[in-house]
């Protein structure tokens, strides 16, 4: 399992994500909470940031230990993995997860709607 884990294209997709985290995090700090929040609020759309942005903050926060949960589903052997009987439910946990990362882009994108829809 380790050799995976250090495996190249492993490592530089953990990476990515984490400066996509990082990133996304300098964004929203430093300009989406002064600037871009304003303008949704007084556009055509305040409701984005009051529902979308709110449920997508929750939502990625609630993300972060599902992952990890199927992170760690990964490093049991086959024998403790059919052991447990999680197949079924491991499955389930990776569909939810990725559901959830494209329910967070649809509310991106969402959310950026309502940006351009403020400053017309």
């Amino acid at each position: 399992m380790l050799e995976i884990l250090l495996s190249k294209p492993v490592l530089i997709g953990l990476h990515l994500a984490f400066a996509i985290i990082g990133i996304d995090g300098y964004y929203y700090v430093k300009y989406y909470g002064g600037l871009v929040k304003p303008i949704i609020q007084k556009g055509l759309a305040p409701w984005a940031h009051n529902i979308i942005m709110e449920t997508k903050e929750h939502i990625f926060l609630f993300i972060i230990p599902l992952a990890l949960t199927a992170l760690f589903i990964t490093f049991l052997d086959k024998e403790e993995f059919e052991k447990l009987n999680i197949k079924w439910v491991s499955m389930i946990l990776v569909v939810l997860i990725v559901g959830l990362g494209l329910v967070i882009g649809a509310m991106g994108f969402t959310i950026s709607a309502a940006a351009r829809w403020g400053v017309q």
